[in-house]
């Protein structure tokens, strides 16, 4: 997914029509197995599907088109009914931004999103008005035509796993409630310069990705992260460095400088340390995604979580 995302950011800072989006329009490429990007939480997402043989397109891996995600708003993206080959998402995208940006209503900032377009407008004309801007034409397609997704565990990217290509493996480190000290940092910098690539990789739980680390560097690397106080799901509890299961599952945020100075500054940590002492004894797949925010709008995703805390 990696490679789309990068040449759907570089086309839109080459292209300056495309500047000025709201600074809450999101979008997503997601791979469709069993690690998620949350993409319906997006404004626009793309989701990988595989579609079988014997159906009115070739057997191939495809994508679908989620819309207007705005869990802020209380609404998840919904299947917009068309089918793209990865060469076509890109085109796809472009064209979309560039009809909500001809015909969003940009006089309600909370209302400039591409929920309130299709709300006027409805998805067939959004997509019809997407067709006008594309030199090839948008597939329908039923999503029941397309192969279920798998179940997708939320918390899988965490530990060892082998990329595809031979020999590297990357790395996933919890970072309790997102919070790392100045120390940490460094620390963690230091493990993608010596054992990886020099990358590091955000996710949408607030944890962190370290990829291309070679098999012979796999053990230093995971000594290096325990002793910087991080846990990569892998160590045991005995071991006194991994945070408990829903420490690891829990996300924070704050809004406001005057609400963060208002707050204990370990009001999350404290709160996701005492919900780990609560449930330390169930398996790490029964432990619910946890949010803890001081906010009522939607940046630590408490409407995707399984449990959310929202102080008032």
């Amino acid at each position: 997914m990696a490679p789309l995302a990068q040449v759907l950011n570089f086309y839109i800072l080459n292209s300056r029509d495309l500047y000025g989006l709201p600074r809450k329009f999101n979008m997503a490429f997601d791979s469709g197995g069993a690690i998620s990007v949350v993409a319906d939480t997006n404004d626009i997402a793309f989701v990988a599907t595989r579609v079988a043989e014997g159906r009115s397109v070739p057997e191939a891996v495809y994508f679908r088109v989620q819309l207007r995600g705005i869990t802020g708003h209380r609404q998840f993206a919904s299947d917009g009914g068309i089918l793209l080959t990865p060469g076509q998402t890109v085109a796809v995208a472009a064209a979309m931004i560039r009809v909500f940006s001809d015909h969003d209503d940009r006089t309600d900032r909370k209302k400039a999103r591409l929920k309130y377009l299709i709300d006027r407008w409805g998805i067939e004309k959004f997509l019809e008005e997407t067709e006008t801007r594309l030199a090839f034409p948008l597939v329908r397609f039923p999503l029941a035509e397309c192969e279920p997704r798998a179940a997708v565990h939320q918390h899988g990217h965490l530990g060892v796993h082998p990329q595809r290509q031979p020999g590297l493996f990357y790395i996933g480190v919890a970072v309790p409630v997102g919070r790392l000290s100045v120390q940490q940092m460094r620390a963690i910098a230091g493990i993608a310069d010596h054992h990886g690539s020099g990358e590091i990789r955000l996710t949408v739980w607030q944890n962190l990705i370290l990829p291309n680390i070679p098999g012979g560097k796999l053990e230093a690397a995971q000594r290096a992260i325990a002793d910087a106080g991080l846990s990569d799901a892998a160590a045991t509890f005995a071991a006194g460095r991994s945070p408990a299961p829903a420490t690891r599952a829990a996300v924070s945020r704050r809004q406001t400088q005057k609400l963060t100075q208002s707050l204990s500054p370990d009001f999350s940590t404290s709160d996701s340390k005492w919900f780990s002492r609560s449930t330390f004894m169930l398996p790490a797949v029964l432990i619910p995604a946890l949010s803890i925010t001081s906010e009522t709008s939607d940046c630590s995703a408490p409407r995707s979580a399984e449990r959310k805390a929202i102080r008032c």
